[in-house]
């Protein structure tokens, strides 16, 4: 499983959409986060 810092997240997200990931790149709804506020919202990880 590969989990991505937050700096890595367009590289997770670009992974994601080319079917190298495992684990989904979980991102918030565009519809409901501020795009203002990106850092707020940071992928999910697990420890």
């Amino acid at each position: 499983m590969t989990t991505y810092p937050l700096a890595d997240l367009d590289r997770a997200v670009r992974d994601q959409r080319a079917g190298l990931t495992t684990k989904p790149v979980l991102l918030p709804a565009p519809d409901r986060a501020p795009t203002a506020l990106p850092h707020l919202f940071p992928p999910a990880q697990e420890y």
